[in-house]
């Protein structure tokens, strides 16, 4: 719920302030998406929820990459 919502947040925002261009929003909004998804498919559902923390750490990795591909690429 809301840490999806504020880690999406904070992936626009990035964005928003200049260091990274439209290959990293691509890429941070189709991570941001699926990660909302899964998200919202948890609910009701608290006993998967540690099954789905390490999606997390997947989501966190593209962000990673998606920087480093956008300052590469665009640089």
């Amino acid at each position: 719920g809301a840490h999806t919502v504020a880690v999406i947040g904070m992936t626009i925002l990035l964005y928003a302030t200049g260091p990274v261009g439209w290959i990293y929003l691509i890429r941070a909004g189709a991570a941001g998406i699926g990660f909302l998804a899964g998200t919202w498919a948890l609910r009701g559902h608290p006993d998967a929820a540690m099954k789905y923390d390490a999606y997390s750490n997947v989501n966190l990795s593209v962000i990673f990459i998606a920087i480093a591909v956008d300052v590469l690429v665009l640089a």
